[in-house]
């Protein structure tokens, strides 16, 4: 059982494509962009990765050890 993401008026719910189309879409639903979804999975926020260690170290360029 796969949650997709399902939109309308800016509030967004998690529901199986089964419950979206037998109750969601018929409330006007529409199923989440791919390109809303830049933050990552479920309040992630944009841009954000764990691997991130080099933050504020300009692209080409790397700090002196």
């Amino acid at each position: 059982m796969e949650f997709q993401e399902y939109e309308k008026d800016g509030r967004m719910i998690s529901a199986t494509e089964t419950a979206y189309r037998a109750i969601y879409e018929a409330q006007g639903f529409k199923p989440r962009s791919p390109t809303a979804l830049k933050g990552g999975k479920r309040g992630g926020k944009a841009g954000s990765d764990s691997g991130d260690h080099d933050e504020g170290v300009p692209a080409g360029k790397q700090e002196d050890a």
